[in-house]
């Protein structure tokens, strides 16, 4: 690590509060040592303020301290190119209170963290990486709908007629997933319906042969789309006892030739 961090392991369970002091705006002035708690003693010329908005990680890992103005709901999210997998660890006077990796749904390895934080309180954020990079801290109502994304990326559902699928949404980041309040429309409701689960998960429900364009959007104007193929039962019985993976393909292919048009295939070649 290029500084060399105090992180006192020390066999002590109070939590200090003595560092802590409010200036007159009632923005919080930490002491010159901070103990988070009895894993996260650090001297405070080696851990800066963490701050709303984006922070600095240093090549090799930083630590931070972390005191909210507000109670609520912060998100925790890295910005790093697709070479670096940041980690990050929030300690408070119990012990690790939230730790992430991965975002779970994005190609990318950032990690994507919201935990429901205390004013006033003191938080440690450790930050590992090889690499340096940043991450953003947002609160409550900041914390806006950037991205959709439709059952992990999927991009075409095939089903037969009567047949209903559930699709998952995640809403990137996934402290936004409060805030998001989207709609959902089919480009054919005669071949294909959509309807939104209270959880915010997509029914769709097919009803004759052909092709229906689903689109997601959110009032944010993050937005997501999915394509319907609604098949006769002999394919889906053909491909079901299909030796060869690619008949899939092939079968698909001119199901989209035959009812959806030479357009629709430049529609799926045309998504990011």
């Amino acid at each position: 690590m290029k500084k060399a961090l105090s992180i006192l392991f020390a066999m002590v369970t109070a939590f200090s509060i003595s560092v802590v002091a409010f200036a007159a705006n009632g923005s919080v002035k930490l002491g010159e040592s901070v103990t988070v708690n009895a894993e996260f003693t650090i001297e405070r010329s080696d851990a800066p303020v963490a701050k709303i908005g984006s922070n600095e990680v240093e090549k090799g890992g930083s630590y931070f301290l972390f005191v909210p103005e507000n109670s609520g709901k912060y998100n925790f999210r890295s910005i790093a190119p697709d070479t670096i997998d940041p980690r990050i660890e929030i300690y408070y006077e119990n012990g690790l209170i939230g730790e992430n990796d991965n975002n779970g749904y994005e190609k990318d390895k950032n990690f994507d963290l919201t935990l429901t934080l205390e004013k006033g309180k003191i938080y440690g954020i450790k930050c590992e990486a090889d690499k340096g990079y940043n991450f953003l801290i947002s609160y409550n109502a900041e914390i806006k709908p950037e991205e959709i994304v439709i059952d992990g990326g999927n991009r075409v559902f095939q089903l037969i007629k009567g047949e209903q699928c559930v699709a998952s949404v995640s809403v990137i980041p996934n402290g936004a997933t409060a805030y998001a309040n989207y709609t959902v429309k089919s480009s054919n409701e005669r071949v294909a319906s959509v309807t939104i689960k209270d959880d915010g998960d997509l029914v769709i429900t097919s009803h004759k042969k052909g092709v229906a364009e689903i689109t997601l959007t959110d009032e944010s104007g993050a937005s997501s789309k999915c394509l319907v193929l609604v098949v006769p039962k002999w394919m889906a019985a053909a491909e079901g006892i299909a030796a060869v993976g690619f008949i899939n393909s092939v079968f698909t292919f001119f199901f989209i030739l035959i009812y959806g048009g030479l357009p629709l295939i430049g529609w799926i070649g045309s998504l990011k």
